[in-house]
């Protein structure tokens, strides 16, 4: 899917869309506000926080699209669309996020 290799934003794809890429990618739940650095180890994108730090300040870490540039940056609700966030790591790693 466009929206899981970053071609197409999560907003504008049908709620079909969005429940055939829910099936297709790994997801883990995540509250808002939780750490960005604390979601990438949830969903195994990294390994520990020194790994998760690395890869955001490396800026192989994107959420909806979006480089993230802080490791202290936290998912917000803004960053979930229809209580999905895409989460990547390098181009080919993408991971939803559920909003509990």
């Amino acid at each position: 899917s466009g929206a899981v290799y970053g071609t197409t934003p999560l907003h504008e794809l049908s709620a079909e869309v969005l429940a055939t890429v829910h099936k297709e990618v790994p997801s883990v739940a995540v509250l808002p506000q939780s750490s960005l650095v604390d979601a990438l180890i949830a969903t195994g994108l990294a390994s520990s926080k020194t790994d998760a730090r690395k890869l955001i300040t490396a800026g192989s870490v994107s959420v909806q699209g979006t480089t993230v540039e802080s490791p202290d940056s936290l998912l917000d609700e803004s960053h979930f669309t229809g209580g999905i966030a895409l989460l990547r790591k390098g181009k080919h790693t993408a991971l939803l996020s559920i909003e509990k």
